[in-house]
């Protein structure tokens, strides 16, 4: 079977997510001064973000296929992000990444799956543990802020769900099989997929360094 595009999707969309929270962030921070009630960032924030990736990678790389442009700006767009930041803030960006990036692939995606009654719990088991180091700095790096890392589902959550319902139907036209089929591939090529989706090199080096 060739190798599908699948996650790069999936990677803009955690990139689009990491902003809204950015957003939700600095709410919270001017409410904590002046006691206003915080707004959080909804799903057409995110929705604008993603297509203004989209756009970039277009513009940016029109001899690429769309997959390789997306990943070429996903991971452009992150290694600038953090190059001008501190270490502590870098782990924070990192971390923001990581969330959307995980709850896209392990809850949203599963959820989908499941309402067309596919149980995908071989491909988030192996996700979960290709995605260990990963998810065990994270996580202390959002207790360590007093964070729940489950405020990304709750403010943008349906925009994930409609990144998963794209990222399938591609997954779908990759493979050449009804769009009902994808969840099945999911599971068939477990390990491999779970693999094979990963964050962008500058993320991923911020959060596991040398481990």
């Amino acid at each position: 079977m060739k190798r599908i595009a699948t996650g790069v999707l999936s990677l803009i969309v955690a990139l689009a997510a990491f902003f809204g929270m950015r957003e939700l962030g600095q709410q919270k921070a001017a409410r904590v001064a002046s006691s206003a009630q915080v707004s959080p960032p909804t799903s057409a924030q995110v929705s604008r973000e993603v297509e203004r990736l989209r756009a970039r990678a277009a513009q940016e790389h029109p001899d690429l296929a769309s997959a390789e442009a997306l990943r070429r700006v996903a991971s452009d767009v992150a290694a600038k992000k953090m190059s001008s930041q501190s270490n502590q803030q870098q782990l924070r960006t990192a971390a923001d990444i990581f969330w959307a990036f995980y709850f896209l692939n392990t809850e949203v995606r599963a959820d989908y799956c499941a309402q067309r009654n596919v149980d995908l719990a071989p491909f988030v088991r192996a996700f979960e543990e290709s995605k260990a180091m990963e998810y065990a700095n994270a996580s202390a790096v959002y207790a360590s802020a007093g964070l729940d890392p489950k405020i990304l589902l709750k403010h943008v959550g349906a925009e994930l769900m409609k990144a998963i319902e794209r990222d399938m139907r591609e997954v779908a036209s990759e493979s050449e099989v009804p769009v009902d089929q994808a969840c099945a591939i999911f599971n068939e090529n477990a390990q491999e997929f779970a693999d094979f989706i990963q964050l962008p090199p500058s993320v991923k080096q911020v959060l596991v360094g040398g481990s």
